[in-house]
């Protein structure tokens, strides 16, 4: 066994408060083959991938993330076909759309797979992670409120 694998096992191990998906190992000592010792620092090893259960589970980051997501894309579409066909979302949902159906299969897919290999979230550009949050929890909102609406007006509510 190397001599770098056996400072590994003899390592204390403690996750860091800024990055919960990562473990980090601090003042790691090798030893060179001539006998010196030296430390390298800190060194940030990814934790390993989550499974499906662990990502699905109730303080999992897939729920969330997926429904906020298929509740911003699907929000206008199904507005806007209430529009036009006076059919509520209640119907729409009765009768649906195979379309609507593979594109949030599609979305469901896509999303599984960089949380499932416990991908760290990061803003890019001017979409941040905060903001998606907010606005997935405010596209949810709007749902609640729209099949309320519905329920109270016994049928579509876009005019």
């Amino acid at each position: 066994m190397s001599s770098l694998a056996q400072g590994l096992r003899t390592l204390p191990i403690r996750s860091t408060q800024s990055a919960p998906n990562l473990v980090r190992l601090q003042n790691m000592r090798t030893k060179a083959s001539n006998g010196t010792t030296g430390t390298t620092g800190s060194v940030v090893v990814p934790r390993n991938k989550l499974s499906l259960f662990e990502a699905m589970g109730v303080f999992g980051p897939a729920p969330e993330r997926i429904n906020c997501r298929l509740a911003m894309l699907m929000f206008f579409p199904m507005a806007l076909r209430e529009m036009e066909t006076s059919e509520s979302i209640v119907e729409q949902l009765l009768n649906p759309n195979y379309g609507y159906i593979a594109f949030c299969s599609l979305m469901i897919w896509a999303s599984m797979i960089p949380i499932l290999k416990n991908v760290k979230d990061e803003d890019f550009g001017f979409m941040s992670v905060r903001a998606e949050k907010v606005n997935g929890r405010a596209a949810m909102l709007a749902w609640a409120v729209l099949l309320a609406l519905e329920h109270q007006a016994g049928g579509a509510c876009f005019f």
